[in-house]
């Protein structure tokens, strides 16, 4: 009896879902019968996400956000961009001409403090948001860690969220925290300054425990941290 020869990793890996980094970037998504998954016509996409440190992988993965971008926008949903600056992975000038351009095109700045200032040159947090705003950006949330976030539209909004404090033990996800409870919480129907104190509650409860998903906090956690803020 010919014994069946185990599949290849590439092949596991996709059949569980995890295709390496190059096939994701450039492949075309299969086909999907009508029958077995019609096509949606409800509202289109509200919210896509990238971090800058994906474009820093290569130059394809570079072209791929862009295209990603472009696509999110025609369909019309909504895009937000966070600088995550990784100078291990490109030069200085490089990333700052990729993230910035790629910034231009998004709806929702989301740079931290730190990375702006070594992408901009400049120290002050208002002189930052202002260099965002001016890139076509309407909205930027300038991540500022122990000193809150601050709001920034192209309407002329100007919105100093104060940080919560907590007892941080590790910061490791901190970001990827504040991103995600933000465009949920945007999604959900709340006003930008909402969303964002929202965000940076979740952000700040993140940090005290170790990891970036075992201490992502419940929504009653985050909420009770903003009335203890706010009193």
């Amino acid at each position: 009896m010919r014994r069946r020869r185990p599949p290849s990793m590439s092949s596991r890996m996709t059949r569980a879902g995890m295709p390496s980094p190059s096939i994701a970037a450039t492949a075309p998504p299969a086909a999907t019968p009508r029958a077995t998954c019609p096509r949606r016509r409800s509202a289109p996409p509200a919210s896509c996400m990238s971090p800058a440190s994906v474009e820093a992988i290569s130059t394809s993965a570079c072209d791929a956000v862009f295209h990603a971008i472009a696509v999110a926008k025609a369909a019309g949903a909504k895009v937000s961009y966070d600088t995550n600056l990784r100078l291990a992975l490109w030069p200085r000038t490089r990333a700052a001409a990729v993230i910035h351009a790629a910034i231009a095109e998004a709806d929702i700045a989301l740079p931290s403090l730190d990375d702006a200032r070594v992408l901009t040159g400049l120290e002050a947090p208002e002189a930052i948001a202002e260099f965002y705003l001016r890139l076509g950006c309407p909205m930027v949330l300038l991540k500022q860690g122990k000193d809150g976030v601050l709001v920034a539209t192209a309407e002329g909004g100007r919105t100093l969220i104060p940080p919560c404090r907590v007892q941080a033990v590790d910061a490791t996800g901190a970001g990827d925290a504040f991103a995600g409870a933000l465009l949920a919480r945007m999604l959900a129907g709340d006003a930008l300054v909402a969303a964002a104190s929202y965000a940076n509650a979740c952000a700040a409860l993140s940090t005290t425990g170790y990891g970036a998903v075992a201490p992502l906090p419940r929504p009653d956690a985050v909420r009770a941290l903003l009335q203890e803020t706010a009193g």
